[in-house]
């Protein structure tokens, strides 16, 4: 099985925009990798990292993040917290545009029940029309455990998504509850667990249950031992009625239907004999999560890896944020230098491949002139017409123009790409750059697009940028222009995104600097 998932996790390799979902537990990190697609998240392998003796949380995480299938990748955390808060929009169908502004002027309503500072996002199901919202906070303190995934993987932290919502997405893998009823996942911890209720479309409703194990379950992580979960009746009958009280509670009091059966979770040997306890009491359907998932890559799923695994089955690739701002803040700017990195690679690509497309059209125009030359002589001394000998001649001038043309100077592009990237603030971004020739030199035409918070903040951007662009010995510029603009929608953000033109003019190349000496002489 651990074969599988390594091959499993060697084609991820191959996969662009992978994620790696990263739930840690008490005795273990448990991951999942995912790429997006069109429905949502699609899982292609997990795994299990056990603590070792003297391992801290920062030295498991190093070795998770050393791994080939993680590296590069965007890196989702399951947030465990008693402060989280979710809420459920059941809208009619809608566009996924409407769905958007309903969805951020739930958002702020939600963020003004709170006393505290809390992270608000929101997640939808994927497509159009879109009938299911979901809304879900956490206090911007982020706890200790997590506060070190960030300080190891830094930038590549590209969420923090809730527990609750991670494990109702499991709902993705399972068959549909019969209609009126809903499926609950129960996910055990040392000190407390989560019971999460869905249906067909997935997150209803969820609750915390606070439990005290017997035992020293720290004793497991320092020898290794496998300490089962302890299971006296009182424990035991206190688990069932808790459930029960919640299962009656969501019936009778919410209206969200009777629960069909109910799926066990958690990194504790013991589950199975804990669901055979829980029958008589809860008379319901009682299993474990592994035996309820029958087929893909998450077939045979260790109990303990459910969190991980819901995660990376997130319905969108972006909602459902709670990364505090700081580190939110953080990620964009990475972001934002990766994409100015791969852009300026790709210019200085395209700029090397045009130039030497330029030399060996040059040099097959020289062949070609000199070819031409010869055959006009021959055709001159054998038939001596006139009229041949003056189109050939006509032939060869138009040619030699053609070679004089190649031969002309070429843009400077190493200097103007440098100044581009230098000058460009982050919310600007060139779309499109020509430059051609003109009877006065090169003439230079930029396509940009400016990104802030409304018109005029756009305006002021180009102006600046524009001003030390002409301030820049290698260019003139000589009209800039505003073509349009338009919002430019994200969660929980609105921008506006404006388009302009710039025109100039580029300073010739030198090309007696370019064929000097090092001693000032220039080559006869």
């Amino acid at each position: 099985m651990a074969g599988l998932r390594q091959r499993l996790a060697g084609v991820g390799l191959r996969l662009r925009n992978r994620h790696v979902a990263v739930d840690i537990r008490e005795d273990a990190l448990y991951w999942a990798l995912s790429t997006p697609r069109r429905d949502g998240l699609r899982l292609h392998s997990w795994g299990r990292l056990p603590h070792t003796p003297g391992e801290s949380i920062v030295d498991l995480l190093a070795r998770l993040a050393g791994e080939r299938f993680a590296r590069g990748a965007r890196f989702e955390i399951a947030l465990r917290s008693a402060d989280l808060k979710h809420r459920r929009l059941d809208v009619p169908p809608i566009t996924r545009r409407e769905s958007g502004k309903v969805a951020r002027r739930r958002v702020e309503e939600f963020a003004r029940e709170f006393s505290d500072d809390v992270v608000v996002d929101f997640v939808r199901r994927p497509g159009s029309p879109v009938d299911a919202l979901w809304l879900c906070a956490a206090p911007t303190v982020v706890p200790i455990e997590l506060q070190a995934v960030c300080d190891v993987l830094d930038a590549s932290v590209h969420r923090m998504t809730s527990h609750h919502l991670a494990l109702a997405q499991l709902a993705r893998l399972l068959p549909p509850p019969p209609e009126g009823e809903v499926t609950a996942l129960f996910d055990l911890d040392p000190d407390a667990g989560v019971c999460v209720f869905c249906d067909d479309k997935g997150w209803v409703f969820s609750r915390l249950i606070p439990l005290k194990f017997a035992g020293d379950r720290g004793a497991r992580r320092d020898t290794g031992d496998a300490v089962p979960l302890a299971q006296p009746s009182d424990l035991a009958d206190r688990i069932a009625t808790e459930l029960e009280r919640t299962f009656r509670y969501l019936d009778s009091e919410l209206r969200l239907g009777r629960v069909s059966r109910l799926l066990l979770s958690g990194d504790d040997p013991g589950l199975a004999g804990l669901a055979t306890q829980l029958v008589p009491t809860l008379q319901t359907e009682v299993a474990l999560l592994s035996e309820a998932i029958e087929h893909g890559p998450a077939a045979n799923l260790e109990p303990g890896a459910a969190t991980a695994v819901g995660a990376a089955l997130a319905w969108d690739a972006q909602g459902g944020n709670l990364l505090p701002g700081q580190a939110r803040m953080r990620r964009r700017q990475h972001e934002t230098r990766r994409r100015m990195l791969t852009a300026a690679i790709a210019t200085a690509t395209t700029v090397a491949l045009l130039g030497g497309a330029t030399f060996l059209q040059a040099r097959w125009l020289g062949r070609q002139l000199a070819e031409l030359e010869e055959s006009w002589h021959a055709t001159t001394v054998q038939r001596g017409r006139a009229g041949e000998s003056q189109r050939a001649r006509q032939y060869a001038a138009t040619t030699s123009a053609a070679l004089a043309e190649f031969d002309q100077p070429a843009p400077p592009w190493t200097g103007l790409v440098e100044t581009l990237g230098r000058l460009a603030p982050p919310n600007l971004a060139v779309s499109a750059l020509t430059v051609v020739r003109a009877e006065e030199g090169w003439r230079l035409e930029l396509s940009i697009e400016a990104r802030a918070d409304n018109l005029s903040d756009a305006v002021a951007t180009v102006a600046d940028f524009a001003r030390e662009l002409g301030d820049c010995p290698l260019v003139a510029v000589s009209e800039v222009s505003r073509e349009g603009s338009r919002q430019v929608e994200a969660p929980g953000d609105t921008r506006t995104l404006v388009r302009f033109r710039v025109l100039g003019q580029l300073a010739q190349e030198d090309r007696s600097a370019r064929t000097a000496s090092p001693g000032g002489r220039q080559h006869g």
